[in-house]
C-alpha cells in the first residue's frame, strides 16, 4: 500500500501537486474578481426573471476573461482575443472552455451565456437570450 497525497481546492477540484493547486487557486481568485463586478441579487433567478446588467461593463469584464482564459489555456489565446474583439462568436471559446474542464473557467463561462450583449440583460439560462420575450420580470 502507498500513501497519496491530493490537494483539495476552495471549489472541490483536486491535484495532486501543491504547486498545480496554488496555480489553480490564482485562477479561480481572477474569475472570482471578475463575477464580482457583476450586479448580484443574492438569490438565483426565476424562470421569468431577469437583471439588467450595463452592457458596456458586461464587454469589458469579457475582455477581461477572454485575457485570463488567454492565460489559461495558451495554445487557443488567439481564439479567446477573437471572441473578445467580437472576430468569433463567444460560443468558439467556450467549447474549448468546456473541453479543458477547468470547474472556474467553465462557471464564468456559463454566467457569460447567460447574459445578452446585445442589452445586458442576465437571465437564469442562456435559452433566455434567444428567447427574452419569456423574462419579463426585471429583478433589482
Amino acid at each position: 500500500m502507498k500513501t497519496i497525497i491530493v490537494y483539495q481546492t476552495d471549489d472541490g477540484c483536486r491535484f495532486d501537486k501543491f504547486e498545480t493547486a496554488i496555480k489553480y487557486e490564482k485562477l479561480c481568485k481572477k474569475c472570482d474578481e471578475i463575477n464580482n463586478k457583476f450586479i448580484n441579487i443574492g438569490r438565483d433567478l426565476k424562470y421569468n426573471e431577469y437583471i439588467q446588467q450595463d452592457i458596456h461593463k458586461v464587454n469589458d469584464l469579457f475582455k477581461e476573461f477572454m485575457n485570463i482564459v488567454s492565460e489559461a489555456i495558451p495554445s487557443y489565446s488567439q481564439m479567446a482575443q477573437e471572441c473578445s474583439e467580437g472576430i468569433r462568436h463567444k460560443s468558439h471559446i467556450y467549447r474549448i472552455i468546456s473541453d479543458y474542464n477547468i470547474k472556474c473557467l467553465n462557471t464564468l463561462m456559463c454566467r457569460f451565456e447567460c447574459i445578452s450583449f446585445e442589452n445586458g440583460k442576465e437571465f437564469q439560462q442562456p435559452y433566455f437570450v434567444t428567447h427574452q420575450e419569456e423574462a419579463t420580470i426585471e429583478v433589482k
